[in-house]
């Protein structure tokens, strides 16, 4: 097997928290969504008019892993951290960290997040309809940690801006990201997965090397390309 990179993992007491814990969205604690907004009550109520969900049932009767062996399955596939961002028509900002991120199509250049029934951002990503995805090199652990929480101060420790339509911006950690407007939606399991299309962003900056942080067995640690110490 030719190996083109390893990770390094540098594991401190901090990285060790489930990044799921209150969004649920890491894919070792991750359980994606029923969509819809919510009602105020137990339950979701049906999308607006022109608001596209596919809905996919599975057959609870067919023979599947318990929970805690798929946890520890998708624990063992490295991904890069990212968070997402949004916020309402009040200008209140909400945001989660996840691995469930994916890139669908270059033309026209679509991808995809997954979010649990139980995130707080949820509802607010379905109102809206626009976010801001960032994935995060490995100097943001503190703010990768602190938006995987149930802060509800999210932005008042992190630097932020706000983009051209609104939407609020990561400033500090972010090696790349991505505005995007959400194109639909479907419902899997206890997921909802957003299907968006990129209308802004940028990539790496060139004027520094960066890593990206990376997320593994529920625990933070550094890419290194193979050959590098």
């Amino acid at each position: 097997m030719d190996h083109t990179a390893r990770l390094d993992w540098q594991i401190t007491t901090s990285n060790e928290l489930a990044l799921a814990h209150e969004e649920k969205n890491m894919p070792s604690t991750s359980e994606p969504l029923d969509s819809g907004i919510r009602d105020g009550r137990d339950g979701w109520v049906e999308p607006k008019e022109g608001h596209q969900v596919n809905r996919t049932i599975s057959d609870s009767s067919r023979r599947v892993v318990d929970q805690e062996t798929f946890r520890s399955i998708m624990g063992a596939f490295p991904a890069g951290v990212a968070i997402v961002t949004t916020a309402d028509a009040q200008g209140q900002r909400f945001g989660l960290t996840t691995t469930a991120v994916s890139s669908v199509s270059a033309d026209p250049p679509l991808l995809l997040i997954c979010v649990a029934h139980t995130s707080r951002t949820l509802p607010v990503l379905q109102r809206t309809r626009r976010f801001i995805v960032h994935f995060m090199d490995d100097d943001a652990v503190g703010t990768s940690s602190l938006f995987a929480s149930k802060s509800s101060d999210k932005f008042d420790s992190v630097a932020w801006r706000s983009s051209a339509t609104g939407m609020p911006l990561l400033t500090e950690g972010t090696l790349a990201w991505a505005e995007c407007e959400t194109e639909s939606e479907s419902v899997v399991g206890d997921h909802v997965v957003i299907f968006a299309r990129l209308v802004d962003g940028a990539g790496p900056s060139e004027e520094r090397s960066r890593r990206p942080l990376v997320y593994f067995n529920r625990r933070f640690g550094n890419w290194v390309p193979a050959g590098m110490q």
